[in-house]
């Protein structure tokens, strides 16, 4: 059986993966070290903190942090300012099209506080990156890791 977390996980990487309106669009999970220029467009999904989310009785109720990092690149500055900005928005949209990830979770939303910057990024004229963060709200029966509840 694979963990509920894990399941979140595969659904809100799914959900990047289906994104196609940026062509050449990369994901990679866990990733550490910066792309190539020929590898992107990139994002990468990290597993953040997860916190003790319940509300309910009889359930375990878990907030998710999820971080992505975006890697762009485009033969001007403004080519790669607007693609930076274009996938941003690709990502709210791929996410907030379903905030249940087809039924495994509550709610998607950004993060109460801003996460700590990970990004660790000399910039370039037409290479750019960004970090973003989202909490998945999802809950599992009480005791139980591996059985969602919608």
């Amino acid at each position: 059986m694979i963990p509920a977390q894990e399941q979140i996980l595969r659904a809100v990487e799914a959900a990047i993966k289906g994104i196609t309106a940026i062509p050449g669009l990369t994901v990679a999970r866990n990733r550490i070290e910066p792309p190539s220029e020929d590898e992107m467009p990139q994002v990468r999904m990290f597993q953040g903190p997860q916190e003790d989310a319940t509300i309910f009785t009889g359930e375990d109720g878990y907030a998710q942090t999820v971080i992505f990092e975006g890697w762009v690149t485009g033969l001007t500055e403004q080519e790669t300012q607007l693609t930076r900005a274009r996938l941003q928005a690709e990502i709210h949209k791929a996410l907030h099209s379903d905030v249940t990830l087809g039924g495994l979770a509550r709610d998607i939303r950004p993060p109460d506080q801003p996460l700590p910057e990970r990004l660790d990024l000399e910039p370039a004229p037409t290479v750019l990156g960004f970090e973003v963060a989202y909490v998945v709200e999802y809950a599992t029966a009480e005791g139980d890791p591996y059985t969602l509840l919608s």
